[in-house]
C-alpha cells in the first residue's frame, strides 16, 4: 500500500455459542481471514499489534479491550473488529454476543452503550483514531454521532455471513495504492460495491470524513458529495446515484462535476454531469438517479460537485467600479434596485455589499446594510468575493421569510443564564427584529424546533452571514428528532447545549444588519454539508466558479492564468441541446412530503445614543466601549437652536435635528447622566 499507517488491531470472532450449539456465526473463520490480510498484505513495514480473540466469553472480551488503555500513545490508528450475532433484546437493548450469551443476568452480552463507553475510555489514553468494524446490523443499535470513535456496518446481515469480512478485505486489497484519498465515508460506501444483494454500509462518528486508519493525513472538503454506481440496468445503461436531491436543490438542469475522490482538492474532474430527461432523471427528497451512456468512465464510488451556480444569472450594481478586466457570463449589470450584489469604490477598495434581502422590511431612510467586506480592486481578492456571493445569492432566497412548516413548528428565543430558553418568541412571520444595544450586546439566542409530525424527522439548520457571504452549519443532527407523540423528546433546543450559540455583538460603527438562518429538515438521515461556505476559495475552484471567469489579456496576473473554461457535461457537444430528450422522459417523484425547508431573516438594529453637551452646546454620540465612554459629534455643521431653561418640551430641538438625520428613524428620551443634560436613544 502507498500509505500504511501503524495499527494496533484486535478481531474478535464468535463462531460457537456454548448455549446455542445450533448457531453458527462464522465469526472465528471471519476473524482469522481479516488477520491472514493485515498479516501478509498490510503490514508491509508499518509497525502494527494483532490479536485475534476467538469464542471468548463477555468478560474476556471487555479485559482485552480495557487492556488497550496502555500503554499511553496516540500515534497509532487502532481498529477493533467484531463478527458474530447481534441485535436488539426484548426490552430493546442493543447488544453483541460473546461465546456465552444466555438469558440470565450475568451473560446479556455486551451493549451497545457498554460499547461505547468503553471506547471513550480508551480514546483518552489512546486518542480518538479508532474505527469499529462491526459485522452485525447496525440498524439494531443507535450509535448516535460518537466523538472517540467510528462505526462502520452492514446495515443487515444475510445468510452469507462471510459477506462483510469478504468486502472489508476486498476493499481494502483494492485501495492499497489510494489510501491517501480513502475517508472512513467513501470507506464504507466502497465495502457496499463489495456486498450482497445490495445491502447498504453504514458509518456513524463525528470524524467520518477523516482518513481512514491516518486522521491526521487529511479529510475530505465539504464541497463533495458522494456518488455511485448502481450497476447495468434495462436499455444496457449504467445507473448511477447522487446522494442529493430535491431537498438539497437538485431540479432539472443542475450540473455536476465528477472527481475520483473527496481529499485532493487539485484533482482534475474526470467528466460532467447534467440532470435531465436525457438520462431518465428520477430526483427524490435525498437521491438523484441517472441512467448513463454504457461507456461514461465512472468510477464504482465517486464524488460530485454542484456546478449550477455557473448558470445562474448574478445581478450587480456597479457604483464606480470597473469590472470590464474581469467578465463572467452570468454576471448581469442591472440598476442598484434590482441587483442582488453592490460593488462600490471606497478609495483604492471595493466595497462588496449584499443587496438581495427584502426592502420593505427595513426603515424608508435605510438604502444599503453595513457591510465589512472590503477588497482591492481587480484582484483575485475581488474575484473571491464576488465568486462568494454568486454561491451565497444561489443559496439565499430573499423572498421565502417564513416561520411555519408541515413538519416543525420553530421559535426564537433569548437563553438565560441557566442556558435555558426564556422569554416570549421573537419570531415573527419568519423576521427576528432585534435591538442591540450596550446592555444586551452579549445576549445569545436559540432556536426551539418540535417536530409536529407522526415520524422522526432530521433538522439540518445553517446560518448565512451577507457581511463576508458565509454558509456555515449551526446544527448537524446526530440522531432523528422523535415523533410528536413522544413529547419532550419531540423537541430540540439549538443553542442551549453543545452547539455555537448564536450571539449578536453590539459594535460601535455598525447600524443595520441582517443574517439568515435556514433549516431544512427531511425524513431520512443525508447530509447538507456541500451547502458550506468558507472564506477559503477552494469551493469556488471546484465549483467552477473561478474557473469560468475571463481575463482581459491586459489583466496579467499570473496567478490567475492556470484557469480554464469548465467542460461541458457528459455528451454533450457545442451543437448539442439538453432540452431534447433522447429517451424517455424522466419519472416524475413528488418529494415535498419528504422533506421541507424554512428561512428566517435575522434583522439587528443597533441604538445609537445621543446626548446634549451643556458645555460645548453640541450633540454628541456615547457609546460604551468597556469602562471608557466614547463621544463623536453628530453635525458640526448643524445650526442649533438651545433654549436652556426653557419649558418647550423639546429645548434642544431635538425633533429638527432628527428630521435632518436621515438614518433616525426614532427618537426618545432614556434617562439623564453625570456627564450630559439628557440622553436619547436613536435607531
Amino acid at each position: 500500500m502507498s500509505s500504511r499507517p501503524s495499527l494496533v488491531v484486535r478481531l474478535i470472532g464468535i463462531g460457537k455459542y456454548a448455549n446455542y450449539p445450533s448457531l453458527r456465526a462464522e465469526g472465528d473463520t471471519n476473524a482469522d481471514d481479516l488477520h491472514n490480510f493485515f498479516r501478509k498484505e498490510y503490514i508491509g513495514g508499518a509497525d502494527c499489534d494483532i490479536r485475534v480473540i476467538k469464542n471468548e466469553t463477555k468478560e474476556h472480551i471487555l479485559e482485552e479491550l480495557r487492556s488497550l488503555r496502555s500503554p499511553l500513545d496516540r500515534t497509532k490508528a487502532i481498529v477493533i473488529f467484531f463478527s458474530g450475532y447481534g441485535g436488539r433484546t426484548g426490552e430493546g437493548t442493543s447488544i453483541i454476543c460473546p461465546t456465552d450469551i444466555d438469558r440470565d443476568e450475568k451473560s446479556k452480552g455486551i451493549t451497545g452503550q457498554e460499547l461505547s463507553q468503553l471506547l471513550d475510555t480508551i480514546s483518552k489514553f489512546r486518542g480518538n483514531n479508532i474505527t469499529l468494524l462491526l459485522d452485525s446490523p447496525t440498524l439494531a443499535f443507535n450509535w448516535g454521532w460518537p466523538h472517540s470513535f467510528v462505526v462502520v456496518a452492514p446495515q443487515q446481515v444475510t445468510s452469507n455471513r462471510k459477506a462483510f469480512t469478504t468486502a472489508v478485505i476486498d476493499t481494502l486489497r483494492s485501495e492499497k495504492e489510494s489510501m491517501s484519498s480513502l475517508t472512513v465515508r467513501s470507506f464504507a460506501a466502497k465495502i457496499h460495491a463489495f456486498m450482497p444483494y445490495d445491502i447498504e454500509v453504514d458509518c456513524y462518528g463525528q470524524y467520518v470524513d477523516r482518513l481512514l486508519f491516518d486522521p491526521a493525513g487529511g479529510r475530505a472538503h465539504h464541497a463533495f458529495i458522494p456518488g455511485r454506481v448502481e450497476g447495468t440496468k434495462e436499455g444496457n445503461d449504467t445507473e448511477i446515484t447522487i446522494f442529493a436531491g430535491a431537498a438539497h436543490g437538485v431540479k432539472k438542469g443542475t450540473t455536476f462535476s465528477v472527481y475520483q475522490n473527496p481529499v485532493d482538492t487539485e484533482q482534475t474532474s474526470i467528466e460532467h454531469l447534467e440532470v435531465t430527461d436525457r438520462y431518465r432523471a428520477v430526483i427524490s427528497a435525498t437521491t438523484t438517479r441517472l441512467a448513463l451512456p454504457l461507456d461514461t468512465p465512472l468510477p464504482v464510488v465517486f464524488f460530485v460537485v454542484e456546478t449550477s451556480c455557473l448558470q445562474q444569472t448574478l445581478d450587480i450594481f456597479l457604483n464606480e467600479v470597473d469590472i470590464s478586466k474581469i467578465k463572467n457570463s452570468s454576471w448581469n449589470e442591472v440598476d442598484a434596485e434590482k441587483a442582488k450584489i453592490v460593488l462600490k469604490r471606497v478609495g483604492d477598495k471595493v466595497e462588496v455589499l449584499w443587496s438581495g434581502f427584502s426592502k420593505d422590511l427595513l426603515p424608508d431612510s435605510v438604502t444599503e446594510l453595513c457591510h465589512n467586506l472590503s477588497v482591492p480592486g481587480n484582484s483575485p481578492d475581488l474575484i473571491k468575493a464576488i465568486t462568494h456571493a454568486a454561491w451565497f445569492s444561489y443559496r439565499v432566497d430573499s423572498s421565502v421569510e417564513q416561520s411555519s412548516s408541515a413538519f416543525f413548528d420553530v421559535e426564537f428565543k433569548e437563553v438565560d443564564e441557566d442556558l435555558e430558553p426564556s422569554g416570549k418568541n421573537l419570531l415573527d412571520s419568519g423576521v427576528v427584529d432585534l435591538e442591540i444595544t450596550e446592555d444586551n450586546f452579549r445576549t445569545t439566542y436559540c432556536l426551539v424546533l418540535s417536530n409536529k409530525t407522526e415520524h422522526s424527522i432530521w433538522p439540518f439548520v445553517f446560518i448565512c452571514n451577507p457581511t463576508d457571504f458565509s454558509i456555515q452549519p449551526w446544527y448537524t443532527p446526530t440522531q432523528a428528532l422523535s415523533p410528536k407523540a413522544a413529547g419532550s423528546e419531540s423537541v430540540l433546543e439549538i443553542g442551549c447545549g453543545n452547539e455555537v450559540d448564536l450571539t449578536f455583538e453590539w459594535n460601535a460603527d455598525l447600524g443595520l444588519d441582517i443574517a439568515y438562518i435556514k433549516i431544512f429538515v427531511t425524513k431520512e438521515r443525508t447530509s447538507f454539508s456541500f451547502l458550506t461556505q468558507t472564506d477559503s476559495e477552494v469551493g469556488e475552484k471546484l465549483r467552477g466558479l473561478i474557473s469560468s471567469i475571463e481575463f482581459n489579456e491586459s489583466y496579467n496576473n499570473p496567478i490567475l492564468h492556470y484557469l480554464a473554461e469548465v467542460s461541458q457535461p457528459v455528451g454533450a457537444t457545442p451543437d448539442s441541446s439538453f432540452d431534447t430528450p433522447q429517451k424517455e422522459p424522466a419519472l416524475s417523484s413528488s418529494t415535498r412530503n419528504e422533506w421541507d425547508t424554512i428561512q428566517i431573516m435575522i434583522t439587528r438594529r443597533e441604538c445609537v445614543q445621543f446626548a446634549f453637551n451643556a458645555e460645548n452646546e453640541k450633540i454628541v454620540t456615547v457609546r460604551q466601549n468597556g469602562d471608557e465612554a466614547l463621544e463623536k459629534q453628530v453635525d458640526s455643521d448643524f445650526d442649533f437652536d438651545f433654549e436652556s431653561g426653557s419649558d418647550s418640551e423639546d429645548p434642544h430641538n431635538i425633533s429638527e435635528y432628527q428630521a435632518c438625520c436621515s438614518s433616525i428613524t426614532r427618537l426618545c428620551e432614556v434617562g439623564v447622566s453625570r456627564e450630559y443634560d439628557t440622553i436619547y436613544v436613536f435607531n
